[in-house]
C-alpha cells in the first residue's frame, strides 16, 4: 500500500512541470492559442564579465548555455505579420512577437519569444508564455541608430548597438557588442564577424537613390506587407534570437522611412488642391493638405 502511495505521489510531482526550471527553450511549432507574459525578473547572473578572451563567437561556443543548432530546414524562413513573427511555410504558429506593430512612432519596443505550453504526464498542458528577449530603443531624433539590450541569460550579454553607416561602396548596417562587430548587412545579406553569411532579407529594404528618376529600382520603397528573413542551416539559437532583434530594428527603420516617403510631393499637393477646388467650387489653402 505504501509503495502504491509513493508511486502515485511521484506521478503527481512529475506532472507538475515548473516553467522556471526550463532555461528559455527554443521556439517550436506548438499551438499558440493562449499566451501569458512571463514576468519572472532576470537573474543577476545575466550580467557577465567582459573580460573573457576571444571573439564573440568564441564566447558563445564556450558558453555554458544549452544552445541547440537549427536543424536543416527548421525555421529557415520567417515572416513578420504586424506584431507576430512566424515560419513562412504554413500552417505555422508565431515563434516571436513584438510589443506593438512597427511604425514611425515610439522610441522603444520589446521582442519576445513565444514558448508553447508543456505537456504533463497526465496529458494536460500548461499555458503558452511570451518571454521578453530584447528591448530595442532608438534616440528620439534618430531613425538610423538603435540600442538592443538582452534581457535573459539566453541572450547576448550587455547591449548591442546597431547603426546605418556610409562606406566607400555605399550604405550598410553594423551591429556591435562592446566595440566588436557581430553582424553586418549590405544589400539584404547579413554576415557575422568573419564574413560568413547568416541570413538574407526579403521585402524590407529602404529606397535606393537613382540618377534616373523614371527608373524603378529593384530595391522597393520602404517595407512591404510581409517582410521575410531566411537563415542558413547552421545558425544557433543564440545568434538567431539576436538576428531577429536586429532585423526588427532595421525593419522599424524601414517603417519610419516608408511613413516619411508617403508624404505627398509638391506636384501631388498642387493637384490635390486643384481637384478639391473643382469638386467644391471654392478656393482651398495649399497648407491644408500638409
Amino acid at each position: 500500500m505504501s509503495n502504491n502511495i509513493n508511486l502515485h505521489s511521484k506521478v503527481e510531482m512529475a506532472g507538475q512541470v515548473s516553467r522556471e526550471s526550463v532555461l528559455d527553450p527554443s521556439p517550436s511549432y506548438g499551438d499558440h492559442v493562449s499566451d501569458a507574459l512571463y514576468t519572472e525578473p532576470a537573474s543577476a547572473s545575466h550580467s557577465r564579465s567582459s573580460s573573457h578572451p576571444g571573439s564573440i563567437s568564441e564566447r558563445v561556443r564556450t558558453s555554458q548555455l544549452s544552445i541547440r543548432p537549427l536543424q536543416r530546414g527548421e525555421f529557415k524562413s520567417l515572416t513578420l505579420d504586424k506584431s507576430l513573427i512566424y515560419p513562412s511555410i504554413p500552417p505555422s504558429q508565431a515563434l516571436y512577437s513584438l510589443s506593438y506593430t512597427l511604425n514611425s512612432l515610439g522610441s522603444e519596443i520589446t521582442l519576445r519569444r513565444s514558448v508553447p505550453g508543456l505537456t504533463r504526464l497526465d496529458g494536460s498542458t500548461t499555458r503558452a508564455t511570451d518571454k521578453d528577449l530584447f528591448h530595442i530603443t532608438r534616440p528620439p531624433l534618430s531613425h538610423t541608430s538603435f540600442e538592443i539590450k538582452g534581457l535573459r541569460r539566453s541572450t547576448y550579454p550587455g547591449t548591442a548597438y546597431l547603426d546605418l553607416k556610409m562606406g566607400l561602396k555605399g550604405k550598410y548596417w553594423e551591429c556591435k557588442f562592446k566595440g566588436q562587430v557581430v553582424l553586418r548587412q549590405k544589400s539584404g545579406v547579413w554576415v557575422d564577424e568573419d564574413g560568413k553569411e547568416i541570413a538574407r532579407e526579403q521585402n524590407a529594404l529602404p529606397r535606393s537613390k537613382s540618377k534616373d528618376k523614371n527608373k524603378v529600382n529593384a530595391i522597393d520603397y520602404g517595407v512591404k506587407e510581409h517582410p521575410k528573413i531566411s537563415f542558413v542551416d547552421d545558425v544557433d539559437q543564440l545568434l538567431m534570437d539576436l538576428m531577429i532583434a536586429v532585423w526588427c530594428a532595421k525593419t522599424w527603420y524601414c517603417a519610419t522611412y516608408g511613413a516619411k516617403s508617403a508624404r505627398p510631393t509638391m506636384k501631388e499637393a498642387v493637384n490635390r488642391v486643384r481637384l478639391g477646388q473643382e469638386a467644391t467650387g471654392r478656393s482651398i489653402s495649399k497648407a491644408a493638405i500638409w
